[in-house]
């Protein structure tokens, strides 16, 4: 397993979760959505809950790869509010 780093959540990652929202849920889990200002999101399936780790329940999990390779795992509530955004290594 890669390692996981929890960050700050910041203004642009609230942007990226209002960009994607609703078209990654409507796809099927490890389909790639290119980014018009470059990289990618993937949505994800329940074996990428990290509930245990920030302690709130995951109802949607997405990473994104940004255009200069920095890997963003993010994590939703059911209220589509982030739960947790993590670096990926």
């Amino acid at each position: 397993m890669a390692s996981h780093y929890p960050i700050e959540t910041k203004g642009e990652h609230i942007a990226l979760v209002k960009e994607l929202l609703d078209r990654i849920k409507s796809l099927n889990f490890f389909t790639k959505i290119e980014r018009a200002k470059g990289g990618h999101f993937i949505r994800l399936d329940e074996r990428y809950e990290m509930n245990e780790y920030h302690g709130k329940v995951d109802k949607e999990i997405f990473s994104y790869t940004s255009p200069n390779g920095e890997i963003l795992e993010i994590h939703l509530d059911d209220d589509n509010k982030i739960n947790q955004v993590y670096e990926v290594l």
